[in-house]
């Protein structure tokens, strides 16, 4: 419900059961090992974050020469955790980016909490998408139209070799779309309704 007497809008409550799994989820998606199958035997792998720290001293880029080299780190990996690390210790104090966010998922939320944890999950959910494709080179779809949140058509990122380049914002993939350029993101559940706002009559993938 909405407060009146004292002059100030508050939130209304949400579900927050619901808002505080999802947050679960997203954290554990990011920051907790992950069960992976091996000729039928299934076994805990690193978290998706682990696996990127262990991606930026696995790099081969190619040089403006044409010939292949090695390099300190993957330019596009360390942006990502850059961002990552930033971001999280604007929101916990903790010794590392993983203990944060199990700092952030324990808290004690409240019912009027519900739309601060859903752009908390926003981050976490569009950073393990992008972590997943870097990682796993997903296959991926580039849309020739604007963003419906920013309504720009193209954004700029660094490659792998650190070069600033122009790409479309738009970028699908069957985990979601994200815009590169405003960081905007809709799940795979979403597709039908993205559609609907880009006037796209066929499935998104």
């Amino acid at each position: 419900m909405t407060a009146i007497g004292s002059g100030r809008a508050v939130a209304e409550d949400g579900a927050l059961p619901l808002a505080r799994r999802r947050l679960d989820d997203a954290v554990r998606g990011l920051a907790d090992p992950t069960a992976e199958w091996l000729d039928g035997t299934c076994h805990l792998a690193d978290s998706l974050y682990t696996r990127l720290r262990v991606a930026l001293r696995n790099a081969r880029v190619g040089r403006g020469s044409g010939q292949l080299g090695s390099a300190p780190c993957r330019i596009d990996v360390l942006t990502l955790l850059v961002e990552i690390d930033a971001t999280v210790t604007a929101w916990e104090h903790g010794k590392s980016t993983v203990d944060r966010l199990h700092q952030l998922a324990g808290h004690r939320w409240r019912p009027q909490d519900c739309e601060l944890i859903g752009r908390y999950c926003g981050e976490l959910e569009r950073w393990a998408l992008s972590g997943v494709e870097l990682l796993a080179d997903a296959p991926r779809v580039f849309l020739h139209v604007p963003c419906p949140r920013c309504g720009e058509r193209f954004a700029y990122r660094r490659d792998n070799a650190g070069e600033r380049v122009r790409v479309l914002a738009l970028r699908v993939s069957e985990h979601g779309c994200r815009c590169q350029g405003c960081a905007a993101f809709w799940p795979p559940e979403q597709f039908e309704w993205l559609a609907q706002l880009i006037g796209c009559t066929s499935p998104l993938v």
